[in-house]
């Protein structure tokens, strides 16, 4: 950015412009979602995305990660790799990859495993 004329103060600007614009995007899509926001924190880093999930998952040691791979998850593993790929390798907690088009279940926050078993057949 200093190439263009931006000084660090712009820069910082605009790093907090753009992660606080992120972070409405995530809250709305949670709220789209139908998840309790009391329930849910949203993280937002500048880094690569495997480097930042990698290093949220450090901090904070779920139990499980779950996480979405595009529709070209193979092909992307076999020319250049992918998140999806990179932290199925890192993790120390278990994982769950949801396949691009899988179906979305909208569950009650406190539905039994039961409840999503018989909505999900």
């Amino acid at each position: 950015m200093k190439s263009v004329g931006r000084d660090e103060s712009t820069d910082g600007c605009h790093q907090y412009s753009v992660q606080k614009h992120a972070r409405r995007r995530l809250q709305a899509k949670i709220t789209d979602a139908g998840l309790p926001s009391d329930r849910t924190r949203v993280i937002v880093r500048s880094q690569l995305p495997a480097d930042a999930i990698c290093a949220v998952l450090s901090e904070e040691r779920p139990e499980l990660l779950a996480i979405g791979a595009s529709r070209w998850f193979l092909l992307k593993h076999l020319l250049i790799g992918s998140v999806a790929d990179r932290l199925l390798r890192a993790v120390q907690c278990d994982a769950l990859v949801i396949p691009y088009g899988a179906s979305v279940l909208r569950l009650d926050p406190h539905a039994t495993i039961e409840t999503a078993t018989a909505l999900s057949r």
